[in-house]
């Protein structure tokens, strides 16, 4: 017997069935994981030399495999950071379609339950802010977490996300359940909204740069994007500094929200 430390998942997979229903399944799914954790019994039922019995031992194998999984690498039970959020909903970036998810959390962000709300195409999922809040309300949810995945593998928001995430964290807002997060979810990486942003820091006294010229900043941004977006938002940033009204707004500011109403007001 072949030390199994050795073997790969294709030459495991062929110690129960075929190997030309193993070939097929990766040229269908792109990969053994892929096709595993996301067929059903039916769907394996129709590959060659499979059949029914074999399609339910592999769905029994498979959730083994799953429980086994869990109980060595126990899920966060609260959310206290993006990285808890993508543990939990993992599995998603294997699947080849878009999903979207709630995550419904307490008062101390303790996970409630995990909601499935939408299966859309290959590149995108339609989702209400009714489906997201109304079983956040049900349940009594006092926060949520919003997580989709690209099949593309690349987390990286679209300006369709980004005008998604904002239209949700405002009706949350109203409803006085807040957005905690919105994670995108890529292959083996993520992206987090909560992560991404900008911070202002206020200095009434100023700081002096050391030159006598130059008065002294009482206004300091920092921004924190994906390399990739690092120009299109310093030029917004340039645009939006660029009128001496929305830089004193901002030095002026005395609260988050009230910074926040100044940036989405030139949106």
């Amino acid at each position: 017997m072949p030390n199994i430390d050795y073997l790969t998942d294709e030459q495991l997979l062929e110690s129960i069935i075929p190997s030309s229903a193993v070939k097929e399944m990766i040229a269908t799914y792109g990969g053994v994981q892929q096709a595993l954790l996301n067929t059903t019994a039916k769907e394996l039922e129709t590959f060659p030399s499979i059949g029914i019995s074999r399609a339910k031992q592999l769905c029994y194998i498979t959730e083994l495999a799953k429980r086994l999984h869990s109980k060595l690498n126990p899920l966060p039970t609260a959310i206290k950071k993006p990285e808890d959020i993508f543990a939990i909903c993992k599995e998603m970036q294997t699947l080849e379609i878009e999903e979207f998810r709630v995550v419904h959390l307490n008062a101390k962000n303790a996970i409630l339950t995990q909601s499935k709300i939408s299966r859309g195409s290959l590149t995108a999922t339609l989702v209400t802010p009714r489906e997201i809040f109304c079983p956040a309300v049900r349940i009594r949810a006092a926060h949520v977490a919003l997580v989709h995945n690209h099949p593309t593998g690349i987390p990286t928001p679209s300006d369709e996300d980004k005008i998604f995430t904002k239209k949700i964290i405002e009706v949350g807002k109203l409803l006085e359940i807040p957005v905690i997060d919105h994670v995108i979810i890529g292959k083996g990486q993520y992206f987090s909204f909560k992560e991404e942003g900008l911070f202002l820091i206020q200095v009434p006294d100023g700081v002096d740069f050391g030159t006598k010229e130059q008065p002294k900043i009482a206004t300091i941004l920092f921004v924190v994007v994906l390399k990739e977006q690092q120009l299109a938002v310093l030029q917004e940033i340039a645009f939006f500094c660029s009128d001496i009204q929305n830089v004193r707004a901002l030095s002026d500011a005395e609260s988050v929200e009230e910074i926040q109403q100044i940036l989405l007001a030139e949106e």
